[in-house]
């Protein structure tokens, strides 16, 4: 549960540096002159704007979570993807998490076809090729079908 809490916290601040892309208003200038008690209390009220935000962050991804974990699990047969696409809205920070860890993994199937062709490559037959000639040949084998006309 603490993990999970400092990845929406984590995730809550990356979506307040993407939200970010706009400098930050100019304050109007004032023409008479304020009192010294007046820019002190800019000062104060500046520098608290920041951490009010980022605690109403840390409450609205804390309130988030509670209130999914209080909810009654989906069942076996429901797709977790579609159900994060219908709550999207009543958890935002969840539905992003989610959309990263639930997404298809990589495929290793380039690489396993990779190793595949150095097998045949590097066979009992040629046991004494040094690695780069090896890499060589793989590299000719690979590219040259790229850049030669293929014959019809």
């Amino acid at each position: 549960m603490e993990m999970l809490m400092r990845e929406l916290l984590r995730s809550s601040r990356e979506e307040e540096n993407h939200d970010l892309h706009e400098p930050p208003a100019r304050k109007p200038r004032r023409d008479q002159a304020s009192s010294s008690l007046d820019s002190i209390f800019d000062e104060i009220a500046d520098e608290q704007a920041p951490v009010s935000k980022q605690s109403r962050d840390q409450v609205g991804s804390t309130a988030q979570l509670e209130t999914y974990l209080g909810e009654t699990t989906i069942s076996r047969e429901d797709k977790p993807l579609q159900y994060w696409a219908v709550n999207k809205v009543r958890f935002p920070t969840l539905a992003k998490m989610a959309s990263r860890y639930l997404s298809a993994p990589c495929s290793s199937v380039d690489s396993e076809r990779l190793f595949s062709s150095v097998s045949h490559i590097v066979n009992d037959n040629r046991n004494r090729i040094t690695a780069d000639h090896a890499e060589m040949i793989l590299f000719i084998k690979k590219n040259l079908p790229l850049i030669l006309p293929k014959s019809t």
